[in-house]
């Protein structure tokens, strides 16, 4: 079964060739020493984001463009908003057709994946959409997944919303309040169930073998504004840069 696309994911990033002051935290100042570069360039994130793989995945691709970051760390429709102002750049979505109509984007930097989390004592088999129908599923809440799940939803399986934090969904999991969890993660399975031990109660959980969701995650910048100037300077950096962005996706941070 091809894994359905993703149409929004609650995710943020940051990190440069110098990091600015993100609101929340105090980062390492901007290298001054940054030859060529323009100043600053405004980058409004989902303070919800995974920092520890983020930043050195936006410090990553800053530094193969020549571009230093100056960061806010916002609630996401915020940051949604100010990019369709033109106000900055946003990292952290994927695309849609209402999103078409405003914005320009970058290529992926790297692709998401919805996996479906169970209780071990209380398995399920996904080898098919079908194999949902009369599940709940836990997901986060205020995010959507494309008109495929919706669809999906509607037909075969509810929803429970619940946080957008890991931890506070697989609690839901394990109180029997949905029958799985989906979790994004941007590696494997395994890799997933390793993020998930350390949690309350996540020696009890397994991820199953094949992701629900599917997406791209992008740079956007409204269609027409300084900001969408520098989405081929940040394409180029994504491109030349796709080993090591893969070292970051294969890694545990």
């Amino acid at each position: 079964m091809k894994p359905l696309r993703r149409r929004e994911l609650l995710m943020g990033v940051t990190g440069g060739v110098g990091l600015a002051t993100v609101a929340g935290g105090a980062l390492a100042k901007p290298d001054a020493a940054a030859v060529g570069a323009p100043g600053p360039i405004r980058l409004a994130i989902s303070e919800q984001t995974h920092k520890p793989f983020i930043l050195p995945l936006l410090r990553l691709i800053a530094e193969a463009a020549g571009l230093q970051w100056q960061l806010q760390l916002l609630p996401w429709p915020r940051a949604l908003l100010g990019a369709e102002l033109g106000q900055h750049l946003t990292f952290g979505l994927s695309r849609n057709p209402a999103r078409d109509k405003v914005f320009a984007y970058s290529q992926p930097a790297f692709v998401s994946r919805g996996w479906l989390v169970v209780p071990k004592a209380r398995p399920i088999v996904f080898e098919r959409l079908e194999d949902l129908r009369g599940l709940t599923l836990c997901v986060s809440r205020g995010a959507t997944y494309g008109a495929a799940f919706e669809d999906a939803r509607r037909r075969l399986f509810r929803v429970e919303h619940g946080g957008n934090d890991l931890e506070g969904r697989a609690r839901m999991l394990v109180a029997g309040r949905c029958d799985a969890m989906l979790a994004t993660h941007r590696g494997s399975a395994a890799a997933l169930e390793r993020r998930l031990r350390p949690l309350r109660d996540g020696a009890q959980l397994q991820v199953l073998p094949r992701p629900l969701v599917e997406e791209g995650i992008l740079f956007a910048a409204a269609k027409g504004s300084e900001p969408a100037l520098l989405l081929p300077r940040l394409d180029e950096a994504i491109q030349r840069s796709r080993a090591a962005i893969q070292a970051l996706v294969d890694s545990d941070l």
